[in-house]
């Protein structure tokens, strides 16, 4: 059986070489390549079938969330995850369009390896076709009744943290967003995430407030306003 293969990518190269020092263990399990920078990471995805990317955030000329989304609209098929040391909200925001898990430097190497076989895992079990649909999706189209039902909820002086999370749990894209975020290492509290109730009480309102006015929550949120 062939080896799936994992991309790194990182602008630092002692970073790329502790990488590969820490995931030595993996070698039997993956194919793993090294690259300095997105255009170098660009370069080894035209050379190799990659299954897996792994970027860094804040890189020169092209960061994080630009190769991402290059490589989501050009290998849409290639899982994308982002390990960065920069894991501001900021960062973790721009992030949540373009990738599919968020871990910050430094990280859990058991967890993280293990999320990495997750996804190759449920890849696996899945058609080419039916991975490239999903990889292409930034969201799913969030319906008109709840959108006005959010932004109601988050108008209001007197709203509870309750009201807001029946809102979102009751929509699959607005629950795989907030699942997403909260999952990443910057909202982490240790273990998935995989109730959306629980994961809008983690969040709390003033991030959702927060998320709501950047137009991050759903591009459905953004669509109907347009």
């Amino acid at each position: 059986m062939t080896k799936p293969q994992i991309l790194f990518v990182d602008d630092e190269k002692n970073v790329l070489q502790g990488l590969r020092r820490s995931l030595r263990s993996m070698r039997h399990q993956w194919t793993m390549h090294f690259a300095e920078g997105g255009a170098a990471g660009l370069e080894v995805l035209q050379d190799a079938p990659i299954d897996m990317i792994v970027s860094d955030m804040r890189m020169p000329e092209m960061d994080g969330a630009q190769l991402l989304e290059k490589v989501r609209t050009e290998y849409p098929s290639t899982g994308r995850f982002v390990l960065s040391g920069q894991a501001d909200r900021e960062t973790t925001y721009r992030s949540i369009g373009p990738s599919h898990r968020f871990f910050s430097k430094p990280y859990d190497g058991e967890v993280f390896t293990q999320a990495v076989q997750h996804v190759l895992d449920a890849r696996s079990s899945l058609s080419a076709e039916a991975i490239t649909a999903v990889s292409r999706l930034q969201c799913l189209p969030t319906p008109e009744e709840t959108r006005e039902a959010f932004r109601a909820a988050m108008a209001r002086d007197n709203q509870t943290v309750d009201d807001v999370a029946d809102i979102i749990a009751s929509d699959v894209g607005l629950s795989l967003k907030v699942l997403q975020l909260t999952n990443s290492s910057y909202f982490g509290h240790g273990g998935d995430v995989c109730c959306p109730r629980q994961a809008v009480r983690m969040l709390d309102l003033a991030v959702l407030e927060e998320l709501a006015e950047q137009r991050r929550l759903s591009v459905g949120l953004v669509r109907s306003e347009r």
